[in-house]
Order: C-alpha cells, then structure tokens, then sequence
C-alpha cells in the first residue's frame, strides 16, 4: 500500500518515514501553513518526518507555501502530491501514513480527520474546528492549536494514541456513517410528518 500511494509522485520516498498528513484543499482555509511550521518545530526531534498535503491545490497559496520551505530548507520534510484520481490511493495514503494533522480554520473539513481516524491513525485538530468540540468530548483525537507540542506527543506515546484512534474508529463507524446518518435523518422526517397530522 505505502508503494501504491507513492507511486502517484515518483519523488515522494515513504520508506522509513514518520508520515504526518494533512489531506484536503491547499488553501488559505486549510492553513497547511501551520502544518509545515509544526513539522519545523520538530524536524530535529523527529528526524524523518515527512508532511504530506494532498489535495486540489489553489496556485497562489501553494506558491507562498513552496517559497517558506525553500527558504527554510524544508524540502526533505514537506512533499505535495495534488489530487488522486481514485480514492483507494488515497486510502491507500491513510494507511501509510502515522498522524493526520488538521489545523483547519472554522469551516469545512470536517470529513478527513475522521477518515483518517477510520483507517486507525491518531488525529491532531485546530480548536477552531467546526467538529472541535465533538473531538474533545468522544476522546478522539487532540483539540489545540500547539501542533508541534502534539505531534511530539503523539510520537513519544506513539503506541498509546494508537489503541486510541481504534477506540475512537469504532465510535465513528457507530455514529457517524452514511447509515446511521441516514436513520436519524429518516426518524426525524417522520417525527415532523407525525406532527403535522
């Protein structure tokens, strides 16, 4: 699987790697900007660090991203690898990877942290989340805005936050899935059409 997910940029080497990702839109609204400062906060403690952005990319924002790697000599610990043109790359890249990091402003986003929950990775989210709070209450990832101080965290305990992303996947899967959704949905469209009798 890491050979599959690499296989999409032929320069994105994931052997022996400690692969934080941060999947989504590369935008302002995303703020990998703060994913690319925590892992250069960290570098040091956690030699083979590897960011990973993912996503669909707006042209500006990446610009102004490549140009504080350059300038802070990041090349070895940030790679971009743009869309995928099938989602089973992109879980394959779940599975490969060891942290997801999400530090997300107020709005959207909310999908990929708990995807990547569900493929048994620990999640690291901005307090400004939309889903902050739900996170925070259900144990199911760290809520903070010190990225760095939590990917040190996550990975001097790296086996702890493991057994809690299961636990934490099991409570998406009972949930948050499009059935149990669905359900819910069904249930209260009955509620207000019994109401309206």
């Amino acid at each position: 699987s890491k050979r599959r997910a690499a296989k999409k940029n032929k320069n994105v080497n994931l052997k022996n790697k400690f692969i934080v990702l941060q999947s989504g839109m590369i935008c302002e609204a995303r703020n990998q900007m703060d994913s690319i400062k925590a892992v250069e906060n960290v570098r040091l403690k956690i030699p083979n660090i590897l960011l990973v952005l993912t996503g669909k990319e707006d042209s500006e924002y990446k610009k102004k991203l490549e140009q504080y790697i350059l300038k802070n000599k990041l090349e070895e610990n940030i790679k971009f690898i743009g869309m995928f043109s099938r989602r089973e790359d992109l879980c394959d890249l779940y599975k490969a990877a060891k942290i997801g990091i999400f530090p997300i402003g107020g709005q959207g986003g909310v999908l990929a942290p708990y995807e990547m929950l569900c493929a048994g990775n620990p999640i690291i989210i901005s307090s400004d989340m939309e889903t902050a709070q739900m996170t925070r209450e259900h144990n199911l990832g760290i809520v903070t805005k010190e990225y760095d101080k939590a990917l040190l965290e996550i990975y001097n305990n790296y086996e702890e936050y493991k057994k809690k992303a299961k636990i934490a996947s099991i409570w998406i899967k009972k949930n948050l899935s499009w059935d149990i959704f669905a359900d819910r949905m069904i249930d209260a469209f009955k509620d207000v059409w019994r109401g309206n009798k």
